[in-house]
């Protein structure tokens, strides 16, 4: 199969590469396009940060990514896209699916509703899926990624720069996280079927306390390192306890969540204790 992905460079986008590289050829869809394109899949688009510092550029931005998509479909015939979204195009609820209503006053959020619309609307040639993603942790494929903003990631990080566990938020939040192994293969599950555009949430249906995920990283550090780590926090409030529902995603495959969420945790303890060594870390910074 040839697969086009765009944000091939990011975080999401390298561990799609690695992956889908062992059977198929992939290709960045900036570069030099073959002739016969089976599958597109865009990871790419502004940032949180940035969507909150130009919010009219970043919905821009993500639309001309679209775009430049559509032309390629056209233009190859292209027959099946996957699309990357976000979870948190929904508005604060206690229960959350695919159904909800949308935060539509959220640059980061609206830059992507607007993005699943110009899909929805002008990609009727191909076959698509819309996947809104839950708060994804493991490591990345390049140190250098913006991935160490994500909660879990800059955590797991600081476990070996800080030699501790350290809780930034006076809040005990609540947010459903998967492990970025199970996106990449919920996305290689749905890229051999028939697209049929649609949306679909993929997430743990599992909220997690911030308190009760770092007892959870506590536990395995002390398990796979066999020495004692602690956990420093200033917690002064509870945070509000929500659910996302998948009500789409197959019972068989989200068996396999909790699965991957101890691999992707394992292997993000190994790579940060590989790569933030605290020696290393503080003569290359």
């Amino acid at each position: 199969m040839n697969i086009l992905i765009a944000g091939i460079s990011g975080y999401i986008g390298g561990r799609l590469l690695k992956e889908l590289s062992k059977k198929n050829k992939v290709y960045n869809y900036k570069d030099k396009i073959p002739k016969k394109v089976d599958l597109i899949i865009n990871v790419a688009g502004p940032d949180r940060d940035y969507c909150n510092k130009y919010t009219k550029k970043c919905i821009k931005d993500r639309i001309n990514i679209n775009k430049k998509i559509l032309n390629i479909i056209k233009k190859k015939k292209v027959k099946k896209y996957i699309h990357i979204s976000t979870i948190h195009v929904y508005k604060k609820s206690i229960l959350i699916d695919e159904k909800s209503n949308l935060d539509r006053k959220n640059s980061y959020s609206l830059s992507h509703i607007n993005s699943e619309n110009f899909i929805i609307n002008n990609f009727s040639n191909c076959n698509y899926i819309i996947f809104r993603v839950s708060n994804c942790f493991g490591n990345p494929i390049l140190k250098n990624k913006n991935c160490w903003k994500l909660v879990i990631n800059n955590i797991v990080k600081n476990i070996f720069v800080k030699k501790k566990i350290v809780i930034n938020s006076k809040e005990n939040f609540f947010r459903d996280y998967i492990g970025i192994s199970y996106l990449i293969s919920i996305i290689k599950h749905y890229m051999k079927l028939k697209l049929r555009n649609e949306i679909i949430n993929i997430c743990s249906e599992k909220p997690i306390s911030i308190i009760k995920f770092c007892k959870i990283i506590k536990k395995n550090y002390e398990e796979i390192f066999n020495k004692e780590i602690r956990i420093e926090q200033n917690i002064k409030k509870s945070g509000k306890i929500y659910k996302i529902k998948s009500k789409k995603v197959r019972k068989k495959i989200k068996n396999k969540i909790d699965y991957f969420f101890q691999k992707d945790l394992t292997e993000l303890l190994l790579y940060c204790k590989k790569n933030f060594n605290l020696k290393y870390y503080k003569k290359v910074n």
